[in-house]
């Protein structure tokens, strides 16, 4: 039974995973880019500050930093939303 449920689940994951990326083709088939850059803007916020505070909690682990919760989530909400701007927003280097 083990075997068929771990089979279940990857299917599982395999149609989800597929399901998501015929939704993406069709979102630019039928040239839906608001929703389309929406999405990309909140995907990339979310890696920023998942990932942005994993790394940043390894560093105050290993160094043994003093923060408090709420000045860790403050940060780490800055920096998603700054690395956002900074990435969808630019404007170039003005000459």
């Amino acid at each position: 039974t083990s075997l068929g449920l771990g089979l279940v689940n990857s299917l599982i994951v395999v149609f989800a995973i597929g399901g998501m990326t015929f939704l993406i083709v069709l979102l630019y088939k039928y040239k839906c880019m608001k929703i389309l850059i929406g999405y990309m803007i909140l995907a990339s916020t979310m890696l920023l500050g998942v990932l942005g505070g994993q790394i940043f909690f390894v560093a105050i682990n290993k160094y043994q930093l003093a923060i408090d919760q709420i000045s860790f989530y403050v940060t780490m909400y800055n920096f998603a939303i700054v690395g956002v701007l900074a990435i969808f927003y630019q404007k170039g280097i003005p000459t």
